[in-house]
């Protein structure tokens, strides 16, 4: 008989002869469930009160020392029976997660320690076939951190092994590296750190598991990690999950309203959270979901790639400036090239294709694109010819071609910061504007978001916020509605790449999770909250900021307030006029508009009528008065109200008044209005863009006069931390 003939008959066996077992398993079919849908993968909850024994076990050294070894054979119960494979006592898990749970003990009492084991853990699970077999480290999740032990469910019953597949035909699978005969894979944007050894052989995969290990190891001591092994007879899959800490905050605050029994082990990092406890099932959110897992995981083991959509149109011309290598044709293609669409698919030398991707043959291969739109909309728009580097994709869409740039997350920020502000930004400011956008960036790749964009609309009332929704068929586009990402032209200086370099990987989290970091060019004097711009849920570390050393907040949500503010010119970093800051935040398209800070537009009564009607296509007739109804704490107008001769309306939030209020985007919403003596409206504003989060302007300032980039970021996105989503070399900065 095989293993796994032998396992089940010794399970059948102790399910009749082994009454708590038999109650467990019988309970196992009453547990209840729940699950989180997140981009492409869903995550399981499991009510189960039986593992309370497990989840809420006291497993330090002092404690464990208190009481026998419930894994040493003198201690089991007397109806516990075993079956013998090498050294090992095979026990069925009286404490079931799974139909069927296996509990595979060394015969010897010694600690927790896979060093030691490799070669036996992936063995015995290619003898497993239909069962994933797997390890919790002493610090990971064993409750019996002193006597060395493996468990094993059905490869059915963890999600990671389907999501695994899946997750794989959509790109989202990257290789890392070759090792001997195994290859090193990691998922990118699933919640969690995971890297799978992909090997044809059991020495193949303990050697890149050894590899694995010791890169994670520090001091000598075994690293935190729990392990995953699924075998068929054609390949072997290693899941190695690595980690940072042993529970999450959760498990042992006080807060009983925040407080969650839940104690991360393989089960959880494979995408089943077990709750003993009915209160920690019910309440849990996906918040929290995203908080543990992000709490307790290691960085990635390299850095990510994402793909941008740079531009659609029927025809696409580029330039590859060295060899690229053809997938659909597998032949290399340099030199001048052009695409155009028809009849839904794209036609290059002579024949059809639906999609076609080429990928640079050295890394620092570059292609060149033609007629790239940027500033869309806005008062800057115009077209460029750009840069790239990484892979070009064509994708045949409706009446276009969408042209996609697949990059690694690091150049892609060389780039956006460059593109965001001038490359000629102080050093300190570079850091900074690189820790905001890798983590405006990660955020929804990492999240779902909480609400998309929305458009209330009703006779009397039309409120609109414009979020950045997910894409289909890329992660961001290039322009100003993520972030201004325009090729390798602009990445002129050394320090780009340097400011980058020191802060790989680093991101802003609250509360464990992954901060989204707003940014804009000018707060005006003081920053704006999240919910008044776009959804109403509150981000704490978006709250309003003084923009000066003091901090001293007014009340500019009382109009009086917002007017006597707006008319004024109080001090703040944001404030300056000095050219050269300036010169290091704005681009050259950037500074054809230098006063950011108050600026004014005139209308006259017939200009504006035109242009209210024009944007928002509702008939006012003649514009009589436009009233603000309810301000921000940066004085920005969250509500609007527009009186005509024929009809009135209430519009909001700001960026939907920026619309109306300009044949592009009016600078910003924070403005009074003024009639003149010839009945003109006179807006007089304050700041450039919506101000939330962190002031660009302000941000070079505070670097111009010494501040460093964590009192920078600490100053804009108060109670936040630095956390490493990739890279070992920055793990000293993590707070």
């Amino acid at each position: 008989m095989t293993l796994v003939q032998n396992i089940e008959a010794l399970f059948a066996e102790q399910i009749q002869s082994w009454n708590l077992a038999k109650k467990n398993y019988e309970a196992l079919k009453r547990v209840r469930h729940r699950s989180f849908s997140f981009d492409g993968f869903d995550v399981k909850v499991q009510f189960n009160p039986a593992r309370i024994v497990s989840t809420a076990a006291k497993t330090s050294a002092t404690e464990v020392a208190k009481r026998p070894c419930f894994l040493c054979e003198s201690n089991r119960p007397a109806e516990q029976r075993k079956l013998v494979w090498r050294d090992y006592d095979v026990l069925v898990n009286p404490f079931p997660i799974a139909d069927k749970h296996f509990t595979i003990v060394k015969q010897v009492h010694q600690p927790q320690n896979v060093h030691w084991v490799m070669d036996d853990f992936v063995e015995l699970a290619t003898q497993l076939t239909g069962f994933a077999l797997f390890y919790n480290g002493p610090k990971c999740g064993a409750s019996a951190p002193d006597h060395l032990h493996f468990q094993a469910v059905p490869a059915s019953f963890l999600p990671l092994i389907e999501d695994y597949d899946a997750l794989k035909s959509k790109g989202r699978v990257q290789m890392v590296k070759n090792h001997g005969e195994a290859e090193i894979y990691q998922l990118n944007h699933y919640l969690r750190t995971v890297i799978c050894v992909e090997a044809i052989t059991p020495r193949a995969t303990v050697e890149a598991l050894r590899y694995l290990y010791e890169y994670y190891a520090d001091n000598g001591e075994e690293p935190m990690m729990n392990l995953v092994c699924v075998a068929t007879p054609q390949s072997i899959r290693l899941f190695v999950f690595p980690r940072k800490a042993f529970r999450p905050w959760q498990y042992s605050t006080q807060n009983l309203h925040e407080q969650l029994l839940i104690s991360p082990a393989t089960v959880e990092m494979a995408g089943i959270l077990i709750t003993p406890r009915e209160e920690d099932f019910n309440k849990l959110t996906e918040q929290d979901v995203l908080s543990i897992y992000q709490q307790i995981s290691m960085p990635m083991l390299a850095t990510p790639h994402i793909r941008v959509g740079i531009v659609k149109s029927p025809s696409v011309s580029f330039d590859f400036k060295g060899d690229y290598l053809c997938q659909q044709t597998g032949t290399c293609v340099v030199g001048e090239n052009t695409c155009k669409w028809e009849n839904n698919h794209i036609q290059w030398q002579g024949k059809s294709f639906e999609q076609l991707t080429f990928i640079p043959q050295h890394e620092q291969n570059e292609f060149l694109l033609a007629n790239v739109r940027i500033g869309i909309d806005f008062h800057w728009e115009r077209e460029e010819t750009q840069s790239f580097r990484g892979t070009l994709e064509l994708h045949a869409t409706d009446g276009a071609i969408q042209v996609v740039n697949g990059v690694e997350v690091e150049t892609y920020l060389e780039s956006v910061i460059s593109s965001e502000m001038s490359a000629n930004a102080s050093t300190e400011l570079l850091k900074a504007h690189a820790i905001i956008s890798r983590s405006w960036l990660m955020h929804p790749l990492l999240h779902t978001p909480s609400m998309p964009s929305t458009f209330d609309c009703s006779q009397e009332e039309r409120i609109k916020w414009y979020e950045r929704d997910a894409h289909v068929g890329f992660d961001v586009c290039a322009d100003d509605h993520c972030q201004r990402y325009q090729g390798i032209t602009r990445i002129t200086r050394p320090e780009v790449k340097q400011a980058i370099r020191t802060t790989a990987g680093i991101v802003l989290t609250y509360q464990g999770e992954v901060c989204d970091t707003r940014f804009s060019k000018s707060c005006g004097g003081i920053s704006e909250r999240f919910e008044n711009c776009w959804a109403p849920v509150p981000h704490p570390y978006l709250s309003p900021v003084r923009d000066n050393a003091e901090g001293e907040l007014l009340d500019l949500t009382q109009e009086s307030n917002a007017r006597q503010w707006i008319l004024s010119r109080p001090a703040a970093f944001c404030e300056s006029c000095d050219a050269e800051v300036l010169m290091q935040v704005l681009n050259d398209y950037d500074r054809e508009f230098p006063d950011t800070y108050r600026w004014r537009v005139s209308y006259s009564q017939e200009e504006l009528s035109e242009l209210i009607a024009r944007k928002s296509g509702v008939d006012f007739g003649k514009i009589l008065l436009l009233e603000p109804l309810q301000r921000g704490p940066s004085g920005r107008i969250i509500r609007l109200r527009v009186k005509g001769e024929k009809k009135e309306m209430v519009v909001g939030k700001e960026l939907e008044i920026r619309r109306w209020l300009s044949p592009t985007h009016l600078y910003s919403s924070a403005f009074v209005v003024e009639r003149t003596p010839k009945g003109d409206f006179l807006l007089l504003g304050a700041g450039w863009g919506h101000g939330v989060g962190m002031c660009q302007i302000g941000a070079a300032m505070m670097a111009h006069q010494g501040y460093d980039y964590r009192q920078i970021l600490k100053h804009y996105f108060p109670n936040t931390q630095f956390s490493v989503l990739w890279g070992k070399d920055n793990l000293h900065l993590e707070e």
